[in-house]
């Protein structure tokens, strides 16, 4: 009997120590658990970063388009200047085609 009891008693300590080091487990992960939060409420979020990282590629866009605005407007310039001077070249040329041909009716003329 005395053995028995000897055996109960030392079960029910070593259920007590299990008990104390479960309790310490869960106090050590609910602090884990905390901490875990704590940092997890730091750091961006996926669709935080994505949406960053396509607001950076969008503002990013939007100055390449600009950049190309602005060669549009120069080249658009550029092609008026060349248009205007081909026009140019053209009326000399007409001009000068009048004249050979005024000129050629008078040798004709005076032949």
């Amino acid at each position: 009997e005395q053995l028995l009891r000897a055996d109960v008693e030392f079960h029910q300590r070593a259920a007590a120590a299990a008990k104390e080091e479960a309790a310490s487990h869960i106090t050590r992960v609910a602090a884990l658990q905390a901490r875990v939060h704590a940092s997890a409420q730091s750091v961006p979020s996926k669709s935080e970063m994505l949406i960053t990282t396509m607001s950076e590629q969008i503002e990013a866009l939007a100055a390449q388009v600009e950049k190309l605005e602005a060669l549009l407007v120069v080249a658009k310039a550029e092609h008026d200047r060349q248009a205007s001077e081909h026009r140019s070249v053209g009326l000399i040329a007409e001009t000068h085609e009048k004249a050979c041909l005024s000129l050629q009716k008078r040798l004709l003329d005076l032949e």
